[in-house]
């Protein structure tokens, strides 16, 4: 589960990208995945000054991961209060390991 909290005034998009790594050595390599698809299937947004908790099954898009450390990296937009700009674009990264 992974929560995204917004602490502005501006609306976030979050879910139109993401990339899913795996931890080999000392390096993040990427997981391939098992459909031709780049979307989270996710995609929202997140008001001002709000949160939400999202739950993403991997085995959609990856099948089932195997035991190690990941990174997820994921492309957002802050959009102005008024909906009608894009003020910023960001890359946000999240660690989490599967134990075996």
């Amino acid at each position: 589960t992974y929560r995204f909290v917004n602490e502005s005034e501006n609306i976030l998009e979050y879910g139109y990208g993401y990339s899913l790594y795996e931890k080999v050595g000392e390096d993040w390599e990427s997981v391939d995945r098992i459909v031709d698809s780049w979307e989270i299937g996710i995609e929202s947004e997140l008001l001002r000054r709000g949160t939400v908790s999202i739950e993403i099954n991997w085995e959609d898009t990856y099948g089932e991961l195997p035991p190690g450390e990941y990174l997820l990296h994921l492309r957002e937009k802050l959009r102005a209060s008024d909906r009608r700009e894009i003020k910023e674009r960001f890359n946000l990264n999240a660690e989490f390991t599967i134990p075996g």
